[in-house]
């Protein structure tokens, strides 16, 4: 076995005990222990192929989102919002994910913990789903139901608010955008960096308000943009909400990060 030239066997068993009882992502696991995600994946779908006792496993699976206690649900619970689907066919109550990077959407399975496959769909996407009617439920008091863009009014009262950031990147990570524009001079090019989201006149509204209860001052207003709204902010205000959403960040889609951290390091 491959794993012990990087792992000693109590690691082992700590590990397991994180994923099979803490609910510890494989992402979060292969960072507390530094390893490589493959790595930390093979091992964690070699040892519960052979537990007995994986039903506890599953069961567990069905309170995500119950609570949001950790930077991981609150993130997850944005982006859900922002790009995620919940409904019901055939009879089941159905959460799914699809996008064009394969590699977030196994960050979200890594997550959610159903070893459902990630499948490519049509339009060149990826797309992972699972069934439960216990989570469907727990996203409803959020405001993510069938068709939320119209039918869902959005709830995040009762998230704690020390997470509220972790939310607000996944839901500019999934529906929104980090740039560093470039303009080009005479004789220079400078950069310009802007951050926005799009949707609901209440979601904009919304992280509005969240950021003004962070003391961050802006003078952006909420635009037309195409059939929804928008709310773009730029120069020295991004910095501020960049920083405030993506500095020491765990959880982010990854192309994001880059830029953030790119804008973080010259500003």
């Amino acid at each position: 076995m491959f794993f012990y030239i990087y792992l000693k066997s109590v690691e082992m068993e700590e590990i397991l005990n994180d994923y099979l009882i803490n609910k510890v992502s494989i992402l979060s696991l292969s960072k507390k222990y530094n390893l490589s995600y493959d790595i930390t994946y093979r091992f964690i779908k070699s040892r519960t192929n052979i537990i007995s006792n994986r039903e506890r496993y599953s069961k567990a699976s069905h309170s995500l989102f119950e609570n949001i206690r950790t930077e991981e649900d609150a993130y997850w619970l944005g982006f859900l919002y922002a790009d995620g689907n919940v409904y019901t066919k055939n009879g089941k109550n159905t959460i799914s994910l699809s996008l064009i990077n394969k590699e977030h959407v196994e960050k979200f399975k890594s997550f959610i913990c159903v070893d459902n496959k990630v499948y490519e769909t049509k339009n060149d996407a990826f797309s992972y789903q699972f069934s439960s009617v216990e989570v469907c439920n727990n996203l409803k008091k959020y405001g993510l139901i069938d068709r939320k863009s119209t039918n869902g009014k959005l709830n995040f009262s009762d998230v704690d608010s020390n997470l509220m950031s972790h939310l607000w990147r996944g839901v500019i990570d999934g529906d929104g955008w980090v740039l560093n524009k470039k303009f080009k001079n005479r004789n220079s090019i400078r950069t310009q960096p802007v951050i926005g989201l799009c949707g609901t006149f209440e979601t904009c509204q919304y992280f509005l308000d969240f950021l003004t209860e962070r003391n961050i001052k802006f003078k952006s207003k909420i635009r037309e943009h195409r059939s929804i709204k928008k709310v773009q902010f730029s120069d020295s205000v991004a910095i501020s909400i960049i920083e405030l959403l993506y500095d020491g960040s765990k959880v982010h889609l990854d192309r994001k990060k880059e830029t953030s951290n790119q804008i973080l390091k010259n500003k």
